[in-house]
């Protein structure tokens, strides 16, 4: 009994983090909304400094996939802020929470990576090994706090069969 109290401690303060994660992604977002909803040239002059094509760039942020996916996004981040809020309420109950907004932010993730590579107007992604390890490496460190959750949700449902 005591393993399953603190794997559900150890769930609600993971969960916390992801709410308060989500719940600045939001914020961003939002603040980024009326800038991807009209790009503007001049804000990608700066890339020309780097060595980038800032036309490129912007012709890429102006498309209307770009912004149906920056959009679908944020919706839903909104979305799963409430249903990590709702399973916080069920963890301060002693409750096992709902593994679904856990498993969709992953799908989500999966789905902005493959996204990312196929869309991607520089082509850096393709290009180079290390710019798909490094793409990788950061889509499993978003991944990272909802596996631990879910990791722990597997654990207690196991204790419970065993203790059946």
């Amino acid at each position: 009994m005591k393993d399953r109290a603190n794997r559900l401690n150890n769930t609600k303060v993971w969960n916390i983090i992801l709410m308060v994660i989500t719940g600045i992604s939001v914020l961003w977002g939002l603040l980024a909304l009326p800038s991807t909803l009209n790009p503007q040239r001049k804000a990608y002059d700066y890339l020309e400094e780097l060595g980038l094509d800032p036309e490129r760039m912007y012709r890429h942020a102006d498309t209307l996939p770009v912004k149906i996916v920056f959009i679908a996004g944020l919706l839903l981040a909104v979305g799963l802020l409430f249903l990590y809020f709702r399973n916080h309420r069920q963890l301060k109950n002693n409750q096992l929470p709902d593994k679904r907004p856990y498993l969709i932010f992953i799908g989500w993730q999966i789905f902005d990576m493959l996204f990312s590579l196929v869309y991607d107007p520089m082509k850096a992604n393709q290009l180079t090994f290390s710019g798909i390890i490094s793409l990788l490496i950061t889509y499993l460190i978003y991944c990272g706090i909802p596996l631990v959750i879910l990791n722990n949700i597997r654990m207690i449902e196991k204790e419970q069969k065993l203790s059946l």
